[in-house]
Protein backbone atom coordinates (compact mmCIF):
# COMPACT_ATOMS: atom_id res chain seq x y z
CA UNK A 1 0.00 0.00 0.00
CA UNK A 2 1.09 3.74 -0.63
CA UNK A 3 2.55 5.23 2.80
CA UNK A 4 1.36 8.34 2.06
CA UNK A 5 -2.35 7.31 1.55
CA UNK A 6 -1.93 4.55 4.67
CA UNK A 7 -0.70 7.56 6.71
CA UNK A 8 -3.61 9.17 5.39
CA UNK A 9 -6.54 6.84 5.97
CA UNK A 10 -5.31 5.65 9.54
CA UNK A 11 -5.59 9.50 10.79
CA UNK A 12 -8.66 9.74 9.41
CA UNK A 13 -10.00 7.06 10.96
CA UNK A 14 -8.63 7.38 14.09
CA UNK A 15 -9.95 11.22 13.95
CA UNK A 16 -13.79 10.85 14.77
CA UNK A 17 -14.75 12.77 11.76
CA UNK A 18 -16.28 9.42 10.47
CA UNK A 19 -19.04 7.79 11.90
CA UNK A 20 -18.78 4.03 11.72
CA UNK A 21 -21.16 2.11 9.26
CA UNK A 22 -21.40 -1.57 8.36
CA UNK A 23 -23.16 -3.08 5.15
CA UNK A 24 -21.94 -0.75 2.48
CA UNK A 25 -19.01 1.87 1.70
CA UNK A 26 -21.25 4.80 2.72
CA UNK A 27 -25.11 5.29 3.76
CA UNK A 28 -26.78 9.05 3.78
CA UNK A 29 -29.33 9.71 6.97
CA UNK A 30 -32.29 12.06 6.15
CA UNK A 31 -34.29 13.46 8.88
CA UNK A 32 -38.15 13.72 8.85
CA UNK A 33 -38.52 16.90 6.65
CA UNK A 34 -35.89 14.58 3.84
CA UNK A 35 -32.81 16.78 4.92
CA UNK A 36 -29.73 15.72 5.03
CA UNK A 37 -28.80 14.29 8.65
CA UNK A 38 -25.65 12.21 8.85
CA UNK A 39 -23.88 9.57 6.46
CA UNK A 40 -21.88 6.21 8.43
CA UNK A 41 -18.88 4.97 6.43
CA UNK A 42 -17.62 1.66 7.03
CA UNK A 43 -13.07 1.82 7.19
CA UNK A 44 -13.30 1.02 3.18
CA UNK A 45 -15.68 3.99 2.60
CA UNK A 46 -13.36 5.86 4.32
CA UNK A 47 -10.48 5.50 1.77
CA UNK A 48 -12.74 6.19 -1.22
CA UNK A 49 -14.02 9.74 0.68
CA UNK A 50 -10.60 10.41 0.82
CA UNK A 51 -9.74 9.59 -2.89
CA UNK A 52 -12.20 12.16 -3.64
CA UNK A 53 -11.47 14.56 -1.31
CA UNK A 54 -7.75 14.63 -2.85
CA UNK A 55 -9.05 14.25 -6.41
CA UNK A 56 -11.20 16.96 -5.65
CA UNK A 57 -14.59 16.11 -6.86
CA UNK A 58 -17.69 14.82 -6.15
CA UNK A 59 -18.18 11.22 -4.54
CA UNK A 60 -17.23 8.85 -7.66
CA UNK A 61 -18.14 5.35 -6.24
CA UNK A 62 -21.56 4.13 -5.20
CA UNK A 63 -22.11 3.86 -2.06
CA UNK A 64 -23.82 0.82 -1.63
CA UNK A 65 -20.96 -1.07 -2.59
CA UNK A 66 -19.13 -3.12 0.40
CA UNK A 67 -15.60 -3.48 -1.46
CA UNK A 68 -13.12 -1.02 -3.10
CA UNK A 69 -13.81 0.20 -6.98
CA UNK A 70 -10.94 -0.02 -9.04
CA UNK A 71 -9.98 3.10 -9.36
CA UNK A 72 -9.44 3.36 -5.22
CA UNK A 73 -7.47 0.18 -5.50
CA UNK A 74 -5.43 1.80 -7.56
CA UNK A 75 -4.95 5.05 -6.15
CA UNK A 76 -3.99 3.43 -3.00
CA UNK A 77 -1.74 0.89 -4.15
CA UNK A 78 -4.43 -1.77 -2.82
CA UNK A 79 -5.06 -4.22 -5.42
CA UNK A 80 -8.01 -5.96 -3.55
CA UNK A 81 -11.65 -4.67 -3.18
CA UNK A 82 -11.21 -6.02 0.06
CA UNK A 83 -7.61 -6.25 1.70
CA UNK A 84 -6.95 -9.49 3.84
CA UNK A 85 -5.65 -9.41 6.90
CA UNK A 86 -4.45 -11.32 9.75
CA UNK A 87 -6.43 -11.02 13.05
CA UNK A 88 -5.60 -12.78 16.44
CA UNK A 89 -8.85 -12.71 18.71
CA UNK A 90 -6.51 -13.21 21.69
CA UNK A 91 -4.38 -10.35 20.87
CA UNK A 92 -6.58 -7.86 20.25
CA UNK A 93 -9.92 -9.09 22.91
CA UNK A 94 -7.33 -7.70 25.80
CA UNK A 95 -7.58 -3.78 24.02
CA UNK A 96 -10.78 -3.73 22.64
CA UNK A 97 -14.36 -4.97 22.76
CA UNK A 98 -15.01 -7.60 20.05
CA UNK A 99 -18.40 -8.81 19.09
CA UNK A 100 -18.73 -12.57 20.80
CA UNK A 101 -21.88 -12.99 19.11
CA UNK A 102 -20.09 -14.18 15.89
CA UNK A 103 -17.56 -16.69 16.69
CA UNK A 104 -17.55 -17.82 13.13
CA UNK A 105 -16.43 -14.50 12.21
CA UNK A 106 -13.39 -14.34 14.48
CA UNK A 107 -12.40 -17.81 14.97
CA UNK A 108 -10.11 -17.65 11.89
CA UNK A 109 -6.38 -15.99 11.57
CA UNK A 110 -7.30 -14.55 8.10
CA UNK A 111 -10.06 -11.80 7.64
CA UNK A 112 -10.73 -8.82 5.64
CA UNK A 113 -11.01 -5.24 6.30
CA UNK A 114 -15.39 -5.10 5.65
CA UNK A 115 -15.55 -8.23 8.19
CA UNK A 116 -13.74 -6.40 10.95
CA UNK A 117 -15.20 -3.46 10.00
CA UNK A 118 -19.21 -5.33 9.98
CA UNK A 119 -18.66 -8.25 12.19
CA UNK A 120 -16.04 -7.99 14.37
CA UNK A 121 -15.26 -4.28 15.71
CA UNK A 122 -18.72 -3.42 16.21
CA UNK A 123 -18.15 -0.93 19.17
CA UNK A 124 -18.61 2.15 17.06
CA UNK A 125 -15.95 4.36 18.55
CA UNK A 126 -12.80 1.84 19.20
CA UNK A 127 -14.03 0.08 15.98
CA UNK A 128 -11.96 2.08 13.48
CA UNK A 129 -9.40 2.51 16.26
CA UNK A 130 -8.75 -1.01 16.04
CA UNK A 131 -8.93 -1.50 12.02
CA UNK A 132 -6.86 1.47 11.89
CA UNK A 133 -4.13 -0.32 14.43
CA UNK A 134 -4.31 -3.39 11.66
CA UNK A 135 -4.48 -1.50 8.86
CA UNK A 136 -0.73 0.39 10.21
CA UNK A 137 0.81 -2.94 10.65
CA UNK A 138 -0.30 -5.02 8.09
CA UNK A 139 -0.93 -2.97 5.15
Amino acid sequence: MNKRIKTKWVKALRSGKYKKGVGQLAQTFYDKENMFHHETFCCLGVLCDLYDKEKKQERSWNEEYVGLPEEVQKWSGLYSYDPVVKFDKDKFNKNYELDDSKPHFISTPITTLSILNDHVCTVRKKGFNMIADVIEKQL
